[in-house]
């Protein structure tokens, strides 16, 4: 009553006889929404109870036909999930379907799980550099300190040599490179790089958490600009960037406080900006 009764002042004066006022609000009250019922809620509610009743072994099955990403997200579904997860029968077989070769010729590195990460981190690095003339044993690059890949004609390079966490020099002078990724800022042992005689157009912030980083060669490429970011650097002492397109010098450079020389002639800053 107190639904028509507020109706009916609604659209009081509108010219609507009883009649047709009564019509309208019949049309009205039949028109409005109506919650759905849901069909088979049971169904729903029993699906994640009907999986975790699965037996560990068809569990262990249905994941060893996943991609490794879709097993690590499997493991953060329930804690009965990760203790299948972490099953060392898993990862052998995952480790004999993505790395048959070199999993048969170096065989597990600690813990299955622990084997296949190490695989999955330096196998692309291998292929990359076997593919370039750099012949290294997965087991060698998980200690190597010093990394030459100059005159290789390289136009870019895989962002798994972030994962070189031992690596002191990287040499990759005299090559086609136009950016180099910004996982190199991982590398933080790194002391030297050598990025010379390239066609590098940008330099990624990222390096400038290399802290013990002494030398940056960055001279003969198409560079218009530096990070402010590498004002960071402050073990760097020397600093060549001669011969690019730069038209001024970030102010944090500055903070540079063991450099010893810095080169940036040949490019096309204004005297007044040095």
């Amino acid at each position: 009553m107190d639904d028509w009764n507020t109706f009916r002042k609604q659209h009081k004066g509108k010219g609507k006889s009883m009649k047709q006022l009564s019509g309208m609000y019949e049309t009205s009250k039949s028109s409005e929404y109506k919650k759905p019922t849901k069909k088979n809620p049971s169904k729903k509610k029993d699906l994640p109870a009907y999986i975790e009743s699965l037996p560990d072994e068809l569990k262990l099955q249905v994941l060893s036909q996943l991609p490794m990403e879709d097993v690590i997200h499997s493991c953060q579904v329930s804690k009965a999930w990760k203790r299948i997860c972490t099953d060392n029968y898993l990862w052998n077989q995952l480790l004999k379907r993505d790395f048959k070769k070199e999993y048969s010729k170096h065989g597990a590195i600690g813990k299955k799980f622990d084997t296949y990460v190490y695989y999955h981190k330096y196998y692309k690095v291998q292929e990359f550099l076997k593919k370039h003339g750099v012949h290294i044993q997965l087991n060698e690059l998980l200690q190597l300190k010093q990394l030459d890949l100059s005159h290789k004609n390289l136009t870019s390079l895989p962002k798994e040599l972030g994962n070189l966490k031992k690596l002191k020099s990287l040499i990759l002078n005299n090559n086609n490179l136009t950016s180099i990724p910004k996982e190199l800022g991982n590398l933080s042992k790194l002391i030297e790089i050598h990025l010379y005689d390239n066609k590098l157009t940008s330099i990624p912030k990222e390096l400038s958490k290399l802290s013990q980083l002494t030398d940056l060669y960055l001279y003969n490429n198409n560079l218009t600009s530096i990070p402010k970011e590498l004002g960071n650097l402050t073990s760097l002492e020397y600093f060549s960037i001669e011969h690019n397109k730069l038209t001024s010098m970030p102010k944090e450079l500055g903070n540079l406080k063991n450099l010893k020389q810095l080169d940036i002639e040949h490019n096309k800053i204004d005297n007044k900006k040095k």
